[in-house]
């Protein structure tokens, strides 16, 4: 079986800034509601000095710390590249404000089996002008599942018929898809088994926008990687990628719905150091700072800055097959991975190098979760799920490492050295030597190496399983724990960790087979304390996000992605 990767491998890469997860700041009204009007809301707000009133020209600056990786739809795997094509694409659905509302499937009907997704495409256009057809969105499906694209964030999409089957290579036809296409405007899509949350995965893939058959042929491995190998079909289209540096939208006037789109250009610039960033909005040159650093957060009023829920967990991944036979022995050990749970001083790590920002992590479902009612949450549900204490229990981690060592039939001085691995941004190091300097003071183990490399060096020696220790970060764009939870199953795109455990893959698949949340809600909390008794994952922070806008601007969200679709300045 193909192993698959993802998600949220590069939300890594904006460690003390998330630009992942579900949390939602709107400079304006919240999405109204999901009949493609969305876009029409405006607020009033002032004026901005980036808008060029002389010539009428309307354009927003945005500062960012990361560049897209490749615009390849299929291959994506970070939320970088997948804010720029949740820019420059449209899919069936979007996921806007954290709102299911129509895209280029201006309505669609469901069979009363659940099986059957019958998308009615509206009149849509290219940038070129060429028509967006049903086919294009067969090709899509089929690009992504075919095994030999490479993609990864396909398994939200395996309850289609015959997709796990041509993911596992069983089924070479791709054309035995249950997606086909009726005509130039209707898109059937058929699935195998009823799946509750198909068309929230479907709204909030970045992975399932059109493709043009003969475009992507033509552009071969090329497909992506630059301006000119790439079409648009949203909102804005890609006027210019000078990679590391910035990337300019402007105005699609080929878009159905182009009198909703209020800037003529956006540029995303892209600002590495954080201080240089925030010197840069603080001056005016960019209108938006996706990425305040705590300590400076006191600068700005309520007005300005914005500090919301990113939807992302973060955790310590452990790798149980280790780096080598030594390490994956000690790694797989359960009691050795409570004892370094135990040791870390959540609270602590959250005051001292982000301002008392986060919220720290005892479990691994983002609290802010919809419970089986309106008027609940799952934690208010589920309170009694726990994995983690807030601060270093000492007593409690000699225990489990005292444990653990006698079952390895070692000391501490045998024990092998272990990577902890992390990338060369923001705070990643600060925090990884206060983990390591932790498990030094309150376990006495000194045996961990700190290893930093750029991300895509690091994101790769992840997927090759060269790493025992490694900071992630999941962010879930859905609002349901299947988004987070399906990542650690037998089959989860980013299960690089060695945990290969049938009674949690039985539980996660087990809520795939009720349209009932109640019910699914009570399956996720028992996979949720399974695998912080037993799975690789070490819960550290649910992060916030604190971002600025210059309050002259209306429209702009903070979501699964940054969304500023809507983006609007009152003149």
């Amino acid at each position: 079986m193909r192993k698959k990767v993802v998600g949220f491998v590069l939300a890594c890469t904006v460690a003390m800034s998330a630009l992942a997860g579900c949390g939602t700041y709107t400079n304006g009204d919240p999405v109204a509601d999901a009949t493609q009007t969305e876009g029409n809301q405006q607020n009033e707000n002032g004026s901005s000095g980036n808008t060029e009133q002389a010539t009428g020209t309307k354009e927003l600056t945005i500062g960012v710390s990361t560049d897209a990786t490749s615009l390849d739809t299929s291959v994506i795997n970070d939320n970088n590249s997948g804010e720029v094509l949740y820019h420059t694409s449209e899919g069936l659905l979007r996921n806007v404000g954290g709102k299911i509302v129509p895209g280029i499937a201006e309505s669609y009907d469901i069979s009363e089996d659940n099986l059957t997704y019958t998308f009615h495409l509206r009149d849509s256009k290219w940038e070129d002008g060429e028509p967006i057809t049903a086919e294009q969105f067969v090709y899509s499906f089929q690009r992504l599942l075919d095994p030999n694209t490479g993609a990864t964030e396909y398994d939200k999409f395996l309850s289609i018929v015959n997709a796990q089957e041509i993911v596992d290579g069983e089924i070479t036809d791709l054309d035995q898809l249950g997606v086909k296409a009726e005509d130039d405007h209707t898109l059937v899509i058929t699935l195998k088994q009823i799946s509750p949350t198909f068309l929230s995965s479907l709204a909030a893939s970045n992975n399932l926008y059109p493709l043009r058959e003969e475009f992507v042929e033509q552009c071969g491995t090329a497909y992506g990687t630059t301006g000119d190998n790439y079409l648009s079909c949203g909102p804005y289209k890609l006027e210019a990628w000078n990679q590391g540096t910035e990337i300019i939208y402007v105005k699609n006037d080929q878009y159905y719905d182009a009198d909703a789109i209020k800037m003529d250009k956006i540029t995303r610039v892209v600002i590495e150091d954080a201080n240089t960033r925030a010197s840069m909005f603080d001056n005016g040159e960019i209108d938006v700072n996706m990425s305040v650093p705590a300590s400076l957060k006191d600068n700005y009023d309520s007005d300005t800055l914005f500090n919301d829920p990113a939807g992302t967990t973060t955790t310590l991944q452990i790798n149980m097959d280790g780096m080598t036979e030594e390490s994956g022995k000690v790694l797989s050990n359960v009691n050795f991975i409570k004892a370094l749970s135990y040791a870390i001083d959540r609270e602590g790590l959250n005051m001292a190098l982000a301002n008392g920002t986060y919220d720290v992590a005892t479990r691994l479902i983002d609290p802010a979760t919809p419970g089986s009612t309106d008027e609940t949450t799952y934690w208010e549900e589920y309170p009694d799920v726990s994995g983690a204490p807030t601060t270093a229990d000492p007593e409690k981690a000699n225990e489990y490492l005292n444990k653990a060592l006698e079952e390895l039939g070692m000391t501490k001085e045998e024990l092998p050295r272990m990577t902890y691995l992390c990338m060369e941004t923001g705070q990643l190091k600060l925090y990884a030597e206060a983990i390591v300097d932790s498990w030094k003071t309150v376990l006495g183990l000194d045996c961990f190496d700190i290893v930093q490399y750029p991300v895509p060096t690091t994101i790769q020696n992840m997927l090759d399983g060269q790493y025992d220790i490694y900071w992630q970060q999941n962010g879930d764009d859905m609002n349901d724990p299947y988004m987070y939870m399906s990542y650690w199953t037998k089959t989860g795109s980013i299960n690089v960790t060695g945990w290969m455990d049938d009674t949690y893959t039985d539980l996660i698949n087990q809520t795939e087979l009720t349209m009932d949340r109640g019910e699914r809600l009570e399956l996720f909390a028992e996979a949720e304390q399974y695998i912080l008794d037993n799975g690789p994952q070490i819960p550290l922070f649910f992060f916030t996000t604190l971002i600025t806008v210059n309050p002259e601007f209306t429209g702009i969200d903070y979501g699964a992605n940054a969304e500023y679709l809507y983006a609007d300045y009152a003149e």
